[in-house]
């Protein structure tokens, strides 16, 4: 599976998560997570993380990879680990990050428009009495943008006289 998250309006990074569930040696699933980090104002970042606790990080600056395995583990991770080949990867990985920044920094520039649809309740100004006319209310609430059509219709035909809008008022 893979996830692109950012931030909502200003995006200034990116994250691309690759999450495989493992279950080898243990009955109890864990998660290994693969980050990559892509910032506009930053350097890039890749990380792996095993149960939301980062376990590796490629340092670009010095070219290597840093472990940071908590000091109970018995083994000495690059011994199990091809340190060579994660970083070639990691550093690979770092490629996506400037055509998807310059994709998001575009797509910045046409945010969609979010709408909401209006609540209307229809009512009679006095209580209703049989063959007397009354006055029907139509009260459209809730909506976004505020700009809105209201018309009347009597029998799917558009009624004009005796109609009247009201002005639009902010909550």
């Amino acid at each position: 599976m893979m996830k692109i998250c950012s931030s909502q309006l200003r995006r200034s990074a990116v994250l691309i998560l690759i999450l495989h569930s493992l279950t080898a040696l243990s009955q109890i699933d864990h998660e290994v997570t693969y980050v990559v980090g892509c910032f506009k104002d930053g350097p890039i970042q890749v990380q792996f993380e095993f149960d939301s606790e980062e376990m590796i990080y490629a340092d670009f600056d010095n070219g290597t990879l840093v472990y940071t395995f908590p000091s109970f583990f018995m083994f000495d991770p690059t011994k199990v680990f091809d340190t060579d080949h994660l970083f070639k990867n990691a550093r690979k990985n770092t490629k996506v990050c400037p055509p998807l920044m310059t994709y998001i920094a575009a797509e910045e520039n046409y945010p969609p428009e979010n709408t909401d649809p209006p609540d209307s309740v229809l009512y009679s100004a006095e209580e209703v009495k049989f063959g007397a006319e009354n006055t029907l209310v139509c009260f459209v609430n809730h909506f976004f943008p505020p700009s809105i059509k209201v018309s009347w219709t009597k029998n799917n035909q558009p009624v004009s006289e005796g109609v009247s809008l009201s002005r639009y008022y902010m909550e």
